[in-house]
Protein backbone atom coordinates (compact mmCIF):
# COMPACT_ATOMS: atom_id res chain seq x y z
CA UNK A 1 0.00 0.00 0.00
CA UNK A 2 1.49 3.68 -1.17
CA UNK A 3 0.28 6.70 -0.92
CA UNK A 4 2.10 9.87 -2.03
CA UNK A 5 1.25 13.28 -1.43
CA UNK A 6 5.00 15.48 -1.51
CA UNK A 7 4.78 15.40 2.81
CA UNK A 8 4.12 12.13 3.33
CA UNK A 9 3.86 8.63 1.96
CA UNK A 10 3.46 4.98 3.30
CA UNK A 11 4.15 1.51 2.68
CA UNK A 12 2.49 -1.59 4.56
CA UNK A 13 5.49 -4.04 5.16
CA UNK A 14 5.52 -7.97 6.19
CA UNK A 15 7.37 -8.99 9.06
CA UNK A 16 7.43 -12.44 8.54
CA UNK A 17 7.17 -12.46 12.24
CA UNK A 18 10.43 -11.55 13.43
CA UNK A 19 10.90 -9.12 15.78
CA UNK A 20 14.88 -9.04 17.33
CA UNK A 21 17.99 -7.70 15.17
CA UNK A 22 15.15 -6.28 12.12
CA UNK A 23 16.54 -3.49 10.07
CA UNK A 24 14.79 -1.44 7.60
CA UNK A 25 16.76 -0.89 4.29
CA UNK A 26 16.17 1.83 2.40
CA UNK A 27 17.67 3.18 -0.87
CA UNK A 28 18.02 6.63 -2.07
CA UNK A 29 19.64 8.60 -4.68
CA UNK A 30 23.23 9.76 -3.29
CA UNK A 31 22.31 13.37 -5.35
CA UNK A 32 19.16 14.09 -3.91
CA UNK A 33 19.86 17.42 -2.02
CA UNK A 34 17.47 20.75 -0.73
CA UNK A 35 14.87 20.53 1.04
CA UNK A 36 14.55 16.92 2.27
CA UNK A 37 14.42 16.28 5.90
CA UNK A 38 12.18 13.86 7.11
CA UNK A 39 11.23 11.61 9.96
CA UNK A 40 11.03 7.54 9.38
CA UNK A 41 8.37 6.26 11.00
CA UNK A 42 7.42 1.90 12.02
CA UNK A 43 3.27 2.41 13.21
CA UNK A 44 3.69 6.12 14.38
CA UNK A 45 6.86 5.83 15.95
CA UNK A 46 9.88 7.32 14.85
CA UNK A 47 12.85 5.84 14.41
CA UNK A 48 14.85 7.93 12.58
CA UNK A 49 15.79 11.52 11.39
CA UNK A 50 17.18 11.50 7.38
CA UNK A 51 18.14 15.08 5.84
CA UNK A 52 19.32 13.82 2.27
CA UNK A 53 22.47 16.48 1.25
CA UNK A 54 23.39 15.21 -2.33
CA UNK A 55 26.93 14.69 -3.57
CA UNK A 56 27.07 11.58 -4.80
CA UNK A 57 25.72 10.26 -8.17
CA UNK A 58 24.73 6.94 -7.27
CA UNK A 59 22.27 4.83 -5.10
CA UNK A 60 22.56 4.74 -1.82
CA UNK A 61 21.93 2.22 0.62
CA UNK A 62 21.28 3.01 4.84
CA UNK A 63 19.67 0.79 7.08
CA UNK A 64 18.04 2.25 10.71
CA UNK A 65 17.61 -0.50 13.61
CA UNK A 66 13.73 -0.94 13.96
CA UNK A 67 13.02 -1.67 17.69
CA UNK A 68 11.89 -5.36 18.77
CA UNK A 69 8.98 -3.95 20.43
CA UNK A 70 7.36 -2.10 17.19
CA UNK A 71 7.32 -5.24 15.81
CA UNK A 72 6.75 -7.98 18.65
CA UNK A 73 3.52 -10.30 17.82
CA UNK A 74 3.02 -8.38 14.39
CA UNK A 75 2.54 -10.07 10.64
CA UNK A 76 3.04 -6.25 9.45
CA UNK A 77 3.92 -2.45 10.01
CA UNK A 78 2.88 0.53 8.44
CA UNK A 79 6.27 2.04 7.60
CA UNK A 80 5.88 6.04 6.87
CA UNK A 81 8.31 8.89 5.38
CA UNK A 82 6.70 12.04 7.35
CA UNK A 83 8.11 15.35 5.93
CA UNK A 84 10.05 17.95 8.47
CA UNK A 85 8.08 21.83 8.19
CA UNK A 86 9.32 23.28 4.71
CA UNK A 87 10.43 19.89 3.15
CA UNK A 88 9.68 17.16 1.33
CA UNK A 89 10.30 13.58 2.44
CA UNK A 90 12.11 10.81 -0.22
CA UNK A 91 12.87 10.12 -2.34
CA UNK A 92 12.98 6.27 -1.57
CA UNK A 93 13.73 4.12 -4.36
CA UNK A 94 13.79 0.56 -2.60
CA UNK A 95 12.43 -0.62 1.08
CA UNK A 96 12.85 -3.66 2.18
CA UNK A 97 12.88 -5.10 6.17
CA UNK A 98 16.20 -7.17 6.66
CA UNK A 99 15.68 -10.58 8.86
CA UNK A 100 18.30 -11.18 11.57
CA UNK A 101 21.78 -12.50 9.96
CA UNK A 102 20.91 -15.79 11.49
CA UNK A 103 18.14 -16.58 9.14
CA UNK A 104 20.58 -16.16 6.09
CA UNK A 105 23.75 -17.01 8.15
CA UNK A 106 26.46 -19.38 6.36
CA UNK A 107 27.80 -22.58 8.26
CA UNK A 108 30.88 -23.14 8.95
CA UNK A 109 31.93 -26.60 7.55
CA UNK A 110 35.74 -27.89 8.22
CA UNK A 111 36.69 -30.15 5.44
CA UNK A 112 39.96 -32.22 6.41
CA UNK A 113 41.69 -33.23 3.12
CA UNK A 114 43.76 -36.39 3.09
CA UNK A 115 46.66 -36.41 4.84
CA UNK A 116 49.75 -34.35 2.84
CA UNK A 117 46.98 -32.83 0.40
CA UNK A 118 47.13 -29.29 -0.43
CA UNK A 119 44.42 -26.44 0.53
CA UNK A 120 42.85 -27.54 -3.10
CA UNK A 121 41.37 -31.07 -3.01
CA UNK A 122 38.56 -33.75 -4.15
CA UNK A 123 35.74 -32.59 -2.28
CA UNK A 124 32.63 -34.77 -1.75
CA UNK A 125 30.17 -35.10 -4.05
CA UNK A 126 27.44 -33.24 -2.25
CA UNK A 127 29.59 -29.70 -2.30
CA UNK A 128 28.71 -27.54 -5.22
CA UNK A 129 30.80 -24.30 -5.82
CA UNK A 130 28.93 -20.85 -6.48
CA UNK A 131 29.30 -21.76 -10.17
CA UNK A 132 27.42 -24.74 -9.79
CA UNK A 133 30.69 -26.83 -9.78
CA UNK A 134 30.26 -30.63 -8.27
CA UNK A 135 33.10 -31.50 -5.91
CA UNK A 136 33.49 -34.53 -7.22
CA UNK A 137 36.10 -34.81 -9.71
CA UNK A 138 36.91 -30.92 -9.21
CA UNK A 139 39.88 -29.79 -6.97
CA UNK A 140 38.15 -26.54 -4.94
CA UNK A 141 39.72 -24.54 -2.38
CA UNK A 142 38.78 -23.05 1.04
CA UNK A 143 35.79 -20.35 0.71
CA UNK A 144 32.64 -20.87 0.07
CA UNK A 145 30.48 -23.46 -1.12
CA UNK A 146 26.43 -25.19 -1.25
CA UNK A 147 25.61 -28.06 0.20
CA UNK A 148 22.14 -29.24 0.61
CA UNK A 149 20.76 -26.18 -0.47
CA UNK A 150 22.45 -24.33 2.22
CA UNK A 151 25.75 -22.16 2.39
CA UNK A 152 28.58 -23.41 4.15
CA UNK A 153 32.25 -22.24 4.90
CA UNK A 154 35.18 -24.58 4.39
CA UNK A 155 38.34 -23.78 6.03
Amino acid sequence: EYWRDGQQFSYQMQTQGKSEGVTLMVRYWGGDAGNRQFDILVDNTVIATESLTGGKDEFVNVEYPVPASLLKEKTSVRVVFRAKSGNIAGGVYFLRLLMPAEATAIKPVNFNPPQGDSPYSTLPNTIYDLSGRRGVNSRLSWGIFIQNGKKIVIR
